[in-house]
């Protein structure tokens, strides 16, 4: 499979989920032990933001405490000053592809 090929669709998949993890930490600086983080959008004294497979095969990304619950591109454009969805889209294929390309313990 090419990478310039993937779609919105296959990055925000479970097939994805590594890269999806390695970007939010990274990029944003997330932590995710045992598949929680803190959340970023708002103080907190424990993690409360979790990742989960939907029924779909999506990753999603869900807090407890503020009832955020988004894939990694509405999560992206909450984090980077509310980039718009095709932004989000061609930054995290990018990542991705460079992440292929280096090898996966490559930090793009």
């Amino acid at each position: 499979m090419q990478n310039q090929g993937l779609t919105k669709n296959q990055l925000k998949a479970s097939t994805f989920l590594n890269e999806q993890l390695q970007y939010l930490e990274t990029k944003h600086r997330l932590r995710f032990e045992k598949r929680r983080t803190s959340c970023p959008f708002h103080s907190e004294a424990n993690p409360s933001m979790s990742q989960y497979i939907d029924k779909d095969g999506v990753v999603r990304f869900h807090c407890f405490g503020c009832g955020i619950n988004e894939d990694i591109f509405g999560i992206m454009g909450r984090l980077e000053k509310h980039a718009s969805f095709n932004v989000c889209f061609s930054t995290f294929r990018r990542f991705v592809e460079e992440k292929r390309k280096w090898g996966t313990n490559a930090k793009p």
